[in-house]
């Protein structure tokens, strides 16, 4: 049971964080939307390296902190900025 908490406070999160860059660029504010991804794409690398350069539980500490919290936000905020941009496009 507690996996599937954990799964839909995942995919709720990567929803919020969805509809958050399909707003920002739909209405126009997509350099905010680059001020919210550029810094998790950072962080995602740093993570990945970090995971790289240890070994047992601490690299996949590492790594359970990427797919789990940094990995859905940014997924989110991808799909809700195209589908944004799409619906700003479509309405031109």
């Amino acid at each position: 049971m507690q996996q599937y908490i954990l799964f839909a406070g995942i995919g709720l999160g990567a929803l919020l964080v969805a509809w958050l860059g399909y707003w920002l660029v739909r209405h126009g504010r997509g350099w905010v939307w680059w001020l919210l991804f550029a810094p998790l794409c950072g962080l995602a690398a740093l993570l990945w390296w970090q995971s790289d350069q240890h070994q047992g539980w601490d690299a996949l500490g590492y790594v359970i902190g990427l797919v789990v919290f940094v990995l859905p936000v940014m997924g989110g905020l991808l799909l809700g900025g195209m589908a944004g941009l799409l619906r700003r496009n479509a309405a031109r």
